[in-house]
């Protein structure tokens, strides 16, 4: 069953627009046509990026929406407000386990743990798709859409030189 694309749009943002999404937080992401096989009709697709604020307004319109004509939906990219505090806290915290590292080790040779001489960040963030897939190995999928909260999980690691004394 075809649905012409008006609408879609104008259900999808009358819904936005009852859950309290603004105009100014939808856009359009990509808008294209491709040739259906059968019958060979030339059809047009839209992609919208919708920014919400919090889980309770994609509930809602998860809820609302009239899903004829849509192919899928997906949250794209989450971020938190407090996220720059998280990775400055996150880099501290790896420079002191760095420190207690280097410190017991040196311990170990009957040494001291100097002055700092280097402290290094490596440039890559780069975090594999699988180690993606292995951190949701352990999260019930049922209950995801009720929780109001999310874990957000960082990686840091730091390479520091010390002195030894």
């Amino acid at each position: 069953t075809k649905v012409p694309l008006e609408w879609i749009e104008k259900d999808l943002r009358r819904v936005l627009s009852r859950a309290g999404i603004s105009d100014e937080a939808i856009r359009v992401q990509e808008i294209g046509d491709y040739w259906r096989q059968k019958g060979k009709e030339f059809l047009i697709g839209k992609q919208l990026d919708i920014r919400f604020t919090d889980f309770e307004k994609i509930n809602a319109v998860i809820k609302k929406i009239d899903t004829k004509g849509i192919e899928s939906m997906r949250i794209g990219e989450l971020k938190h407000k407090d996220l720059p505090n998280y990775r400055k806290q996150g880099k501290i915290e790896a420079l002191k386990a760095a420190r207690e590292k280097a410190s017991y080790l040196v311990e170990a040779m009957g040494q001291k743990l100097g002055e700092v001489i280097r402290i290094v960040e490596p440039a890559s963030s780069y975090v594999s798709p699988y180690s993606l897939y292995q951190a949701q190995s352990n999260v019930s999928m049922g209950t995801a859409a009720t929780e109001q909260y999310r874990v957000i999980k960082l990686r840091y690691e730091m390479t520091a030189r010390f002195a030894i004394e």
